[in-house]
Parts: structure tokens; sequence; C-alpha cells
């Protein structure tokens, strides 16, 4: 198996991730797959808190293309070109403050019902079938309660509508839902032959801080994940090699000098017996 490049995996440590949210900077690295780039609307959000969480390198483009296997060359390798302008993106983000309600417009929050005109059938109104036979006296029963009163049938009744949400409202969006699939993150563990946890553990830290249950993200963030490497290009790989060669052959050659220098004391002793009994 060979490494090779794959853009639309984008692998976010250090600056990458918020260091001052509590959810992010308690992750060493995430790899957000086939992520998409998110636009935060200014004016609309001019009275709201908006916080970047994750972002992309300088060196990241856009594509709108939907082919996403790597394209290789004829000496296999991925072939890849930026296309328009190189940028950092934002790939989540957390939005605080107020949110207006869907259905603060909504005749459901004035309590009023558009009237139907004569003979006029609401649209939502089912085909007309052939009802059931019913039994009277079941029917009687649940008509009416244990004390004889008769009750009202108030399912399906909207009783009142959130107009607004609170000040201290929190939502998060996340440009990637394929990054906490099943398939995505064995695909990313395979990598290194190991379980990646890191995605599934940036939602668990998610939840624990909108529940503000601090002491179980504490719990979290004392180091319980695989020590994640730094990347390195081309050059910084080589000079580790050959310093784990050399390395190596300093250990064998050690092993050496210590071996023979133990045969030559044990010879010695060997000559020294043989010329005190002779």
């Amino acid at each position: 198996m060979q490494m090779r490049a794959y853009p639309y995996f984008i692998d976010l440590r250090g600056d990458a991730l918020n260091q001052d949210v509590a959810f992010t900077a308690a992750v060493p690295q995430v790899t957000m797959a086939w992520a998409s780039p998110i636009d935060v609307d200014e004016e609309a959000n001019a009275e709201r808190t908006v916080t970047p969480l994750m972002t992309s390198s300088t060196a990241s483009w856009r594509s709108t293309s939907t082919e996403l296997t790597p394209d290789l060359d004829l000496t296999g390798e991925g072939t890849y070109t930026p296309e328009g302008e190189q940028g950092a993106n934002t790939l989540a983000v957390m939005l605080e403050g107020r949110f207006e309600s869907f259905f603060e417009q909504s005749p459901l929050a004035e309590g009023e019902q558009s009237p139907l005109a004569e003979g006029e059938q609401s649209p939502l109104a089912e085909d007309p079938s052939p009802e059931p036979a019913i039994d009277q006296t079941e029917a009687g029963e649940a008509a009416t309660g244990e004390d004889g009163e008769e009750e009202t049938d108030t399912l399906g009744t909207v009783t009142s509508v959130i107009d607004r949400s609170p000040e201290s409202a929190r939502l998060v969006l996340i440009g990637s839902a394929s990054f906490v699939a099943d398939q995505t993150v064995r695909m990313i563990g395979s990598a290194d032959g190991m379980i990646y946890g890191n995605s599934s553990q940036l939602m668990a830290n998610l939840v624990d801080w909108a529940v503000e249950d601090r002491s179980l993200l504490g719990i979290r963030a004392r180091g319980h994940f695989n020590r994640t490497l730094e990347p390195m290009d081309a050059d910084q790989q080589r000079v580790w090699e050959y310093v784990n060669y050399a390395l190596a052959l300093a250990g064998l050659a050690l092993v050496f000098g210590l071996s023979r220098q133990r045969r030559l004391v044990r010879r010695n002793a060997y000559e020294a017996q043989l010329e005190a009994l002779s």
C-alpha cells in the first residue's frame, strides 16, 4: 500500500482548530472528509457573535467538480490542479445570539387560520373512505372519562408558538456530515492501522460543551488520544529515515563490540588458567 495525496480529506490541527473554544482545543487533530466551505452573511448576523471553529490552510481552494475519485497520471501520482483563488476557508462556525423562529410570521403564531370558502374542502383533508364498524359501547366509553364527563380531543392542536430563541442560544454548523460516518472513519484509521476516534471525540466534546458539562470535557481533554505526529515534507522524512538507519547501525556496532570484548576477556582468563596449571 502506498499513500497518495488526497486534497478532499482536509487534515486540521494546531491553529486550524480554534484553540479558544473548549471542544475544538481538546482535540489534537481532525480529518474533514469532503467538506463544504461556509460563508456567513455578515449583514444577517450583525447582532450575533460569529466564531470560526475550523479553517483550512491558505493553500486550499474551492472546486465545483463532483468527481471525487483520485486522478492519477502515468507515473501513479495524483494530479490536482488548484481552481480559482487559493486561501483559507471556514469549515465549521458557531453563531451566538438570538434566532428568530421560522413560524414567527405564521398564522399559527397569531392564532388565526385562513377561512375556507363555502363548500371548499381543505387541501389537508384526506380522501373520503368508508368508515369502519365501531362498537357503540366502546365508542361511548372512549368519549367519556372515568368520572363520566365528556373529554375534548386536543391531539394536533397548536397551543403556543416560540417566536424566538433566548439571547444565549448557540448554533454550531459543520461543513461536513461524512467525517463522522463509519465508512469514512474506518478508511482514515486503516491508513495508520489504528482505530481513528478524533471525529467522534469532537462530537462528544461538543455535546458536553453544549450542556455545560465541563467536568466530562476536562476528563476527555487529559490526553486520551493517539500521539499525533507533526506533518513533515519529503526532505524531513528522508533525514529522519537516515537517522534511524544510523542509530540502528550504531546499535549493532555497539552490541558487536561488547560481545567481542567479553570473548576476549574469557579467552584471556582461560589462557591465564592454562599457564598456571602448566
